[in-house]
């Protein structure tokens, strides 16, 4: 796998690019606003008769760590746009995993939806990109919630799941959604093949694309009625 992980790592196709370029446009949103806010309310703790210095602090630290993800996104956009390969460094699967659901958390609680992480099989350091595994973890578990809102249930769980590989994590994302028919998910992958009336089909086709750079594969498997289940491996990280 290391070595098709070498292989692979080499640009992304235009298309995949340019979705997720604007992608990372709408997730970049996120860090700013939080910016937003914790300069406002530091702003507020200091312009006070009696300023709470600890206060203000307390959100100038999480203004330097959302300005930091920022720039981890545009890096990756810049190198996405220069067909650079992905930026493999080490990094614990369960951060990232961290990382994704509180994106999605929000989503997740206004429709009611669980959302279950079963890591403890396998933890520990992966080879990657972070912010592309994190985007496309974004994807899929976004996705999967979106499956389980066309299902008429007060039941709706997505579970995020790790086992390891022979040298490798495995990571897959499965929800209890209305599933697929064979038809539709001969085509999932296809760019632009969407069943959604606002979608742009090229979410899936990017995550293939980023897993691919990997030197992994992006697999699905779903039953109608009964939900949907998406899976890769990555490269375990040498160990110091």
């Amino acid at each position: 796998m290391r070595e098709a992980a070498e292989q692979s790592a080499g640009s992304l196709p235009a298309l995949a690019m340019a979705g997720y370029a604007a992608s990372l446009a709408h997730e970049i949103s996120q860090p700013l606003a939080t910016i937003l806010t914790h300069a406002d309310a530091a702003l507020r703790w200091i312009d006070r008769p009696h300023p709470d210095v600890g206060e203000a602090v307390s959100g100038l630290k999480q203004i330097r760590a959302s300005a930091r993800r920022a720039a981890g996104i545009v890096a990756s956009l810049r190198a996405l746009a220069r067909q650079a390969p992905p930026a493999l460094v080490p990094v614990r699967i369960e951060d990232v995993v961290a990382d994704a659901l509180q994106l999605v958390a929000g989503e997740a609680d206004a429709r009611r939806i669980a959302i279950v992480d079963r890591l403890a099989a396998a933890r520990g350091a992966v080879l990657v990109d972070p912010v592309q595994i994190r985007q496309v973890l974004i994807n899929l578990v976004t996705n999967a919630i979106h499956a389980i809102g066309e299902r008429a249930s007060s039941d709706g769980r997505v579970t995020i799941e790790t086992s390891p590989l022979d040298g490798a994590i495995r990571i897959a994302v499965s929800d209890n959604g209305c599933g697929m028919e064979a038809d539709v998910l001969a085509r999932i992958f296809e760019p632009f093949f969407t069943t959604k009336s606002c979608g742009m089909g090229v979410g899936l086709a990017i995550c293939r694309s980023i897993i691919e750079a990997h030197g992994a594969r992006l697999e699905a498997i779903s039953v109608r009625g009964e939900g949907s289940t998406f899976s890769f491996a990555l490269l375990r990280a040498p160990e110091a």
